[in-house]
């Protein structure tokens, strides 16, 4: 179940048509046919073993855009410059924290509408023992419409809800004090709403980190003309072993990637010994342009964190905030700058494989399975070891040249590595759904970050 607090950031909730979308995105079965009652269109239609979609269809280009946001209060409906809007963080099912809220802001507002029906002499109600007159009435009714409105907001995905909301809380006290002895109760729905409302409005103000990932992405321009496919020419000068990998991953054949955008969840270590907290986040990464945006919302005790990681134009800068309040860590400078160059080179090794092409990168081959890496980036030059396993699948990426900081203030460097797992289809490619993040400690391995892969798309801002 995922922690309570998540309803402030608003669990991005989506209706059964967007997991459909993504479901006939992904590759086919590639079981063969046994009958003509076993198929749909030339497809198995169910696969029992990997449940993969029944037939192979392009996605809707424009069905992402009838989906919602990264959290109710992060990236709604945000325009690429010249393109289309940002992909949303597409969920299968509701979370029990989401349905317990939507619950409490239905049956709260159904039961303002007693106060509704007690001043228009609708219907006896013994519960309202005090008189109340008509315009009251109105008010009564007037909280219990913005209550239900808020829940359908919240449902849908829409970041207004928090707003409908607090109109409504404030509608339904003020018309609580003044049956009070009849329904007090209602004053303590209202403060269990008040938190979770309270956080979606500060996640949603213009100055959240949030709304800077919004502002930062609708920057992101698109590309003037669909990118040209990725031929077997174009890997011919790459070490045989990343062309086994890029083989292997499905980029042959396909469209060059000049952006993508991603969706993760997982668990996160703050700092060496710090507890465990759940995630959720999003990415959007451009490229020749080298464009990386990175959104992190968890929550720990209680309390909401959002990260933002930016790298834009070869600089860097990592915020970290706490109900998006509180600064708890602003870092930039030179060591940020390598760091998330680093961490580019990364995502463009097991997210984007087939963008290496035509970067700045030189390659040496260190054995059989291991190349080396050495990427340059305005100023930033910076290296890593790939390891490939017997079928040319990544299996880790290590690099001396990403830097540890805990407080965003001081830095320290200790080799860096992401040991990849679980490859399997992702529309027409195979990437790896599952990664850790880790630093080689003078004590030892330490694993901060656990990292699963949702859902990834390519080229989202192209016509």
């Amino acid at each position: 179940m995922r922690l309570a607090i998540r309803w402030a950031f608003g669990d991005a909730h989506r209706a059964a048509r967007s997991s459909r979308s993504r479901e006939v995105a992904r590759a086919p079965c590639p079981r063969p046919l046994r009958n003509r009652q076993d198929s749909f269109n030339g497809h198995p239609r169910k696969c029992k073993d990997c449940t993969r979609p029944q037939q192979l269809r392009e996605p809707n280009p424009r069905a992402w855009q009838r989906t919602s946001a990264f959290g109710q209060s992060g990236l709604r409906g945000t325009q690429l410059a010249n393109g289309p809007a940002v992909a949303s963080l597409e969920k299968t099912s509701l979370s029990l924290a989401a349905v317990l809220l939507a619950l409490l802001l239905l049956g709260h507002g159904a039961l303002h509408a007693l106060g509704f029906v007690k001043a228009f002499a609708l219907a006896d109600v013994p519960s309202l023992q005090r008189p109340i007159s008509r315009s009251l009435g109105l008010l009564w009714g007037a909280a219990g419409v913005l209550l239900a409105l808020a829940a359908a907001l919240f449902l849908s995905s829409r970041s207004s809800w928090g707003l409908v909301a607090g109109f409504g809380i404030v509608a339904s006290q003020v018309a609580i004090f003044t049956s009070f002895s009849d329904a007090r109760f209602g004053t303590v729905v209202n403060l269990l709403l008040a938190a979770p409302v309270a956080v979606a409005l500060l996640a949603a103000a213009p100055n959240s980190l949030a709304s800077r990932f919004r502002a930062d992405a609708a920057l992101v321009r698109r590309a003037d003309a669909r990118p040209p496919l990725l031929t077997e020419t174009d890997i011919g000068d790459l070490p045989e072993q990343v062309q086994v990998y890029l083989r292997f991953v499905g980029a042959i054949g396909q469209p060059r990637v000049l952006d993508f955008r991603a969706d993760f969840r997982g668990t996160i270590k703050s700092k060496p010994g710090g507890a465990w907290m759940k995630f959720e986040a999003r990415q959007l990464s451009a490229f020749p342009q080298n464009t990386r945006l990175f959104l992190l919302q968890s929550s720990l005790f209680g309390l909401p964190f959002t990260a933002y990681h930016r790298y834009q134009s070869a600089h860097a800068t990592m915020q970290v905030k706490a109900a998006e309040l509180f600064s708890v860590i602003d870092a930039t400078g030179p060591e940020m700058d390598q760091s998330e160059t680093v961490t580019l080179l990364n995502d463009l090794c097991v997210l984007a494989p087939a963008a290496l092409v035509g970067q700045n990168i030189t390659w040496q081959t260190l054995g059989p399975r291991r190349v080396r890496a050495t990427f340059s980036h305005g100023r930033q030059r910076v290296s890593a070891e790939l390891e490939f396993d017997a079928r040319g699948a990544l299996i880790n990426f290590q690099s001396q040249d990403r830097y540890l900081s805990v407080d965003g203030k001081t830095f320290a460097a200790y080799r860096w590595s992401t040991p990849l797992s679980n490859y399997r289809s992702f529309g027409r490619h195979q990437l790896a759904a599952r990664g850790d993040a880790s630093w080689a400690m003078p004590d030892g391995e330490l694993v901060y970050g656990k990292f699963e892969l949702l859902d990834i798309e390519y080229n989202v801002a192209t016509p």
